[in-house]
């Protein structure tokens, strides 16, 4: 989105304050739709009313967005300037660090999730359990 809207900080707003949306669209001079179609296009963080503190799941999301907008200013100045600085490399460096503790924290996150259960096998458990249910039924009515 190239209009002169500075959709970083749109961005920020939206999903870093309570400010309401009808708001941050007046302060930046877009409309309602123009904010709901960047935050769509852009899988922005959804708001929920009061809203304190982020899950840790949504702070992992937000830290690997911020990671990314990192690596491709580095990736960015580096291009431009034909090779990376040993502050460029180092910061990169600590950037995969990082990365790769997000990654072991989503999937440790992604691991404590109960598994849903689809197809033959939940319908076979739902069968089971309903003829458990039934049996149940006959043995104490």
């Amino acid at each position: 989105m190239s209009d002169g809207v500075d959709w970083a900080a749109v961005r920020r707003a939206y999903e870093d304050t309570p400010e309401p949306t009808r708001a941050i669209a007046e302060r930046y001079g877009i409309t309602l739709d123009a904010l709901a179609k960047a935050r769509r296009a852009g899988q922005w963080m959804p708001r929920r009313a009061g809203r304190q503190t982020a899950s840790r799941v949504q702070l992992i999301a937000r830290l690997m967005r911020l990671l990314d907008r990192q690596v491709s200013q580095i990736e960015e100045k580096m291009g431009a300037d034909g090779d990376g600085t040993l502050p460029d490399v180092r910061l990169l460096e600590t950037l995969t660090r990082t990365m790769d503790r997000l990654i072991a924290l989503d999937e440790a996150e992604r691991a404590r999730r109960p598994r849903r259960l689809s197809g033959p096998e939940a319908e076979e458990l739902r069968t089971r359990l309903a003829d458990r249910i039934m049996r149940f039924g006959q043995t104490n009515g």
